[in-house]
């Protein structure tokens, strides 16, 4: 009976850490989200505009991870897509020897430079 109880003490301890993680993990999120919004282009000459038709679609079908994360934070899913692609796209152009600048704007992100990093300076 004694074991019983302490067993019940110590599953209530685990499941209110648990649930203390999951709130301060979300509130991170959140911030994460409302830290900066990027601003449009001041475009100079052509460019090419890319607009994902289902991101979190397209982050459903890459990670196991993506559906659980989604729910809680959809901007950040969105984010992590668009510099997914941006990505390989770049290294895609860089490998048929065309330089290329990607830049993502109007996302959230946590820094003001969104660069894909592959080639950023060219």
């Amino acid at each position: 009976m004694l074991v019983l109880f302490f067993a019940v003490i110590l599953l209530f301890v685990a499941v209110c850490i648990l649930s203390w993680r999951i709130k301060n993990l979300s509130d991170r999120i959140v911030t994460f989200e409302q830290n900066l919004v990027t601003p449009l282009p001041k475009s100079v000459g052509p460019y090419i505009k890319l607009q994902l038709v289902d991101p979190q679609g397209v982050a459903q079908r890459e990670s196991k991870l993506a559906k659980a994360v989604g729910a809680v934070s959809p901007g950040y899913i969105n984010y992590k897509v668009y510099q997914q692609v941006a990505y390989e796209l770049e290294l895609a152009l860089n490998e048929r020897n065309i330089d290329v600048n990607i830049e993502l704007h109007g996302l959230r992100s946590s820094n003001s430079s969104a660069n894909t990093g592959a080639n950023a300076s060219s």
